[in-house]
């Protein structure tokens, strides 16, 4: 398994929002495209779909943060909805709190090029999408970079390394595809 990496980053001003990686699953399809948006506040980017399989549910397992969203960093916020899930998760600043499904707790500081690389953190879960339904991930809010980025390795070995590029954020997300049991049947049948 890995994670659906998507990326923040200050580009010339403007925010962009690119997503990195295909898929989890050869049977859950990603797409990759880039996101601009240059005002803090709510941005609401959609940032990628998850579709459904034919017979099958999405399950999201894990999903986490890296880079810009240290104990001092302004909040941001993503969101995923469909097939029955509507549900955000994002950490930021505890004096400036948002309302969030999940809050995260803020990435840590880690020893990298610098001062200013932070890791990675995450939440396990078991969110079970309808059959055949597909997701939709919003990047929701957005305040205050602070000159951080992420470096380190994720939960599954992959390595993040932004020091070329402050300000980068990773939401990630991770989710694996499953057919739901057979319906429970009292007697055999006949």
């Amino acid at each position: 398994m890995k994670f659906v990496r998507l990326r923040a980053a200050a580009v010339g001003g403007a925010l962009s929002l690119v997503l990195v990686a295909k898929s989890v699953q050869s049977a859950h399809q990603q797409h990759s495209r880039p996101f601009l948006n240059g005002s803090a506040g709510l941005p609401v980017v959609k940032v990628g779909d998850s579709f459904g399989v034919a017979g099958e549910s999405i399950v999201i397992d894990v999903f986490g943060i890296g880079g810009d969203w240290d104990a001092n960093s302004g909040w941001n916020v993503f969101r995923i909805t469909g097939g029955g899930l509507d549900f955000t998760w994002g950490t930021g600043k505890a004096g400036d709190a948002k309302s969030v499904t999940y809050a995260l707790a803020p990435t840590p500081v880690v020893a990298g090029p610098n001062e200013n690389a932070r890791g990675l953190s995450y939440v396990d879960v078991n969110l079970v999408a309808a059959v055949d339904a597909s997701l939709e991930r919003f990047w929701i809010y957005h305040d205050d970079f602070d000159d951080l980025y992420t470096y380190g390795f994720d939960q599954f070995g992959n390595f993040y390394d932004d020091s070329a590029s402050f300000h980068s954020l990773w939401p990630l997300v991770a989710s694996h595809v499953t057919r739901p049991p057979p319906p429970f049947r009292s007697s055999p049948p006949a």
